[in-house]
């Protein structure tokens, strides 16, 4: 019995009435230039047309499973079914409403590459509005070149907690480091509470 190789990369996307957005990011999911990828989708109950939009993408693409979790979850719990349903060597998660450059995961995967150490690439993000339209932020994000090669733990965590936010959960992540974390925690901040 033959068992199916595990893809380069596995993208966990949990999903709750997400319709408004959700064809343009698996549009964008799907367009990535590395293909050797499994998109998991997990709806958490969705009561628009979320799962009619998923179900498409997933009968024209077999890179794309779906499931729809018995009761709800939450958002925290949901992410962290996708993270359990995956298998790639590298790990993301994909919120329901970001568009993702088709480069965007060649290049995390580039720089995870180079640093065998380095447990997460990300890459900075324009803030969009429903529209498309980009949006200043009140406060910038300071997400240039978060080195920490050489820092001791104290300057390690100072300097990923001063500059990193709950974008930074969407990163390129080693999954076999995700797995010693308590994944994403259903408390305030959870997301930067993981990173």
């Amino acid at each position: 019995m033959d068992k199916k190789k595990p893809p380069l990369v596995s993208i966990g996307m949990p999903v709750y009435n997400g319709a408004r957005y959700i064809d343009a990011t698996l549009s964008s999911l799907v367009k990535q230039t590395v293909t050797d990828l499994h998109i998991t989708i997990c709806d958490d109950g969705s009561t628009d047309d979320t799962m009619a939009i998923c179900r498409r993408y997933a009968s024209n693409d077999r890179r794309i499973s779906l499931s729809r979790n018995s009761q709800r979850l939450g958002g925290a719990k949901n992410f962290n079914q996708t993270f359990l349903q995956s298998a790639g060597q590298y790990f993301m998660w994909a919120a329901q409403d970001d568009l993702f450059h088709p480069t965007y995961i060649q290049r995390c995967l580039a720089k995870l590459e180079q640093s065998p150490r380095a447990v997460m690439a990300l890459s900075e993000i324009v803030l969009i509005d429903e529209t498309g339209n980009k949006v200043q932020s009140a406060r910038p994000i300071d997400g240039i070149n978060i080195d920490t090669a050489g820092m001791n733990v104290v300057e390690r965590l100072r300097e990923v907690f001063r500059r990193t936010g709950w974008w930074a959960i969407y990163g390129l992540i080693r999954p076999e480091i995700l797995r010693k974390t308590q994944l994403y925690r259903s408390e305030f901040a959870g997301d930067v509470l993981l990173i």
